[in-house]
């Protein structure tokens, strides 16, 4: 007679865990793409939202802060070049800064609706996170 190995079933909790562990995966790499996916400045303008690109925005406001350079500071967006006051600049800067605070907070919202879920893998992550994401726009 054969014997069953109990200690090798797996579980319906362990399967909705490893669910959510995908779920969980699959958002955050929706909010990177989203997050370093650009995002429009004036005149419907396309900014690169990189982590490079948000490295270099800061690094330009820091120094025109510091004096060490001074605007106008010629800058390429994503598809042109464009000369920026520093007016300018620090619109682009808060408009960059805003977009990744609203990607990780979209983020952080489906999140945990996928964490509360007893069926994640039926969360449709994409629209849950877009309408998240504009939930922070004012």
């Amino acid at each position: 007679m054969a014997t069953i190995d109990f200690s090798k079933l797996i579980t319906s909790d362990q399967k909705t865990s490893v669910k959510r562990d995908e779920a969980l995966a699959r958002l955050a790499d929706l909010r990177w793409q989203y997050e370093t996916g650009g995002v429009i400045f004036a005149k419907g303008q396309m900014v690169s939202t990189s982590r490079e690109s948000q490295a270099q925005i800061i690094n330009l406001v820091q120094s025109l802060e510091a004096g060490l350079t001074e605007a106008p500071v010629l800058w390429k967006l994503q598809d042109k070049w464009v000369e920026l006051s520093a007016g300018q600049i620090n619109t682009m800067a808060k408009a960059v800064s805003a977009h990744v605070r609203h990607s990780f907070g979209a983020e952080k919202i489906v999140s945990d609706l996928v964490v509360a879920a007893k069926v994640p893998s039926k969360i449709d992550l994409a629209e849950k996170f877009e309408t998240a994401y504009h939930s922070f726009e004012s």
